[in-house]
């Protein structure tokens, strides 16, 4: 196996794991895995050879999958958090006003 191959397969792994801490809520993990994937990738395109066309196909494709979930995952927390935004702004009004009714009591 060439060495492009063999980072295209830790490339594969920290996907896994960048996706791993996504679901878990942790960003600033998936950003370190995400940051460490896209070092070897571009390592990996710089030591690409001609050999085993299709098993760079094969895992390029894996990428492609695991970066779309990863994206979607990435929208799902996004949204997750800005509910949570919303629901917080919610409970300080709500509290505001009760401080307010209780000033006028």
């Amino acid at each position: 196996m060439s060495a492009s191959l063999t980072l295209l397969d830790r490339a594969l792994i920290l996907a896994q794991h960048e996706l791993d801490a996504l679901r878990a809520g942790d960003v600033k993990s998936a950003e370190q895995h995400f940051d460490e994937r896209s070092a070897l990738m571009d390592q990996a395109l710089e030591t690409m050879d001609e050999q085993d066309p299709d098993d760079y196909r094969v895992k390029l494709i894996a990428l492609q999958g695991y970066n779309q979930v990863i994206q979607e995952e990435g929208r799902e927390l996004l949204e997750k958090i800005r509910l949570q935004l919303v629901d917080t702004r919610s409970n300080m009004r709500r509290a505001r006003g009760y401080a307010r009714a209780n000033l006028m009591q």
